[in-house]
């Protein structure tokens, strides 16, 4: 059964929730340039990808030994269009209202956005970007772990913030889908241990469509949607997995690059999982895609 899709556009929204505390650490979350709330990451080693017997599974989600060699600081939630428009000049190209999710921003326009927030606290970009609004056009400029300002985050950090600091599991509550459950858009979806996708993930089941963010439940950092409502642009060029890695960030080329989490409309509950993989071109706009802000921690 293949049922990935091969192009779309993702959207990003970042709120400006209060302080919380990371609720694996303790730690003090980090409000920082254009008012964005982030929760500080520890480093760690994890097992990326999904087990053989994950149900919904993939065969590029093999699993391999990550090491997160150091602390980054995540968005709490996606970026939001107000936080968008306010530091870009124009709107993203899916107008949802101020405190929605940013969506329909290409992959290079989620960059150069990442590029404003640097200047704005006077950091080194980690992207150079040419042109301007739509037609922006960015790439790498240096190894993502190695640049102080703000960026996207590499695949493996996105699916390590994503577990919440759990492991071999397909949702960041500790759940995992039912056979049944698959490709169910019908209503609620109960997990294999008692808990609902309900509670942490906005799904195809659950009305559909974007919503605000930081709705439902956090996974245990105190990340909001890391599962559904949006997909989220990551740094990396899609690529097969390799072997056990520290701070992996994809090859130097490609043609597209990885989005994760899902989404709240076309996709069904096996794309939420927290290790499926998607790849999509950067020049793409969508309905469904945006960003998550990362910065390695100072």
């Amino acid at each position: 059964m293949e049922i990935k899709p091969t192009s779309l556009i993702l959207a990003l929204a970042l709120c400006g929730c209060p302080a919380a505390q990371n609720s694996t650490t303790g730690k003090p979350a980090v409000s920082s340039a254009q008012d964005q709330d982030m929760v500080r990451i520890e480093a760690g080693t994890f097992a990326m990808g999904s087990p053989e017997d994950e149900v919904g599974r993939y065969p590029d989600e093999t699993t391999h030994r990550v090491t997160i060699e150091h602390d980054f600081l995540m968005g709490r939630t996606t970026v939001t269009q107000g936080s968008f428009t306010s530091l870009m000049g124009h709107a993203p190209t899916f107008q949802l209202g101020e405190q929605m999710p940013a969506t329909g921003i290409t992959w290079h326009q989620a960059a150069a956005y990442t590029n404003a927030l640097s200047a704005q606290a006077r950091l080194a970009p980690c992207y150079a970007c040419q042109g301007d609004g739509p037609s922006v056009r960015c790439a790498a400029t240096t190894q993502p772990t190695s640049c102080p300002g703000y960026r996207l985050p590499t695949e493996a950090e996105w699916e390590y913030a994503a577990r919440g600091g759990l492991e071999g599991q397909a949702f960041p509550n500790g759940g995992g889908l039912q056979p049944a459950d698959q490709l169910r858009c019908d209503g609620s979806v109960v997990l294999t241990n008692g808990a609902t996708l309900d509670e942490i993930a906005w799904h195809c089941g659950v009305g559909g469509g974007v919503k605000p963010g930081a709705q439902l439940a956090p996974n245990g950092y105190g990340l909001y949607d890391m599962s559904g409502n949006i997909w989220e642009w990551c740094h990396d060029w899609h690529a097969p997995y390799g072997d056990d890695a520290r701070d992996p960030f994809g090859p130097a080329e490609g043609d597209k690059r990885v989005v994760r989490g899902g989404s709240a409309k076309l996709y069904y509950p096996l794309h939420l999982r927290v290790a499926f993989r998607l790849a999509v071109a950067p020049e793409t706009r969508a309905p469904q895609l945006g960003v998550r802000v990362v910065r390695s921690a100072p």
